[in-house]
């Protein structure tokens, strides 16, 4: 079977019992962040163990919404490869 290498997703907010909210409701300032935005993740195999992972964001009506939704998605990143690393 040959692995997953990329993946194309839609994301949105929900309340914690799972219910579709809009971005204000979920204390999002309205300037732009969709109600739908539009991910692609692409996995290259580098080699060694080692894989490379490209994200793309799509959908969003300002620059200054898609900088907090960038610097979010990096912070994310950055805890999941520090899991993967093994280091605290």
């Amino acid at each position: 079977m040959e692995p997953l290498r990329h993946i194309r997703y839609v994301f949105n907010f929900a309340d914690a019992d799972g219910n579709r909210i809009t971005p204000t409701e979920a204390g999002i300032p309205a300037f732009g962040v969709p109600a739908d935005g539009e991910h692609e993740v692409v996995l290259t195999d580098l080699g060694d163990g080692r894989t490379m992972l490209h994200m793309t964001e799509r959908g969003y009506g300002t620059q200054e919404a898609r900088d907090l939704s960038q610097s979010g998605l990096e912070q994310c990143l950055d805890k999941m490869a520090a899991l993967v690393e093994g280091r605290p």
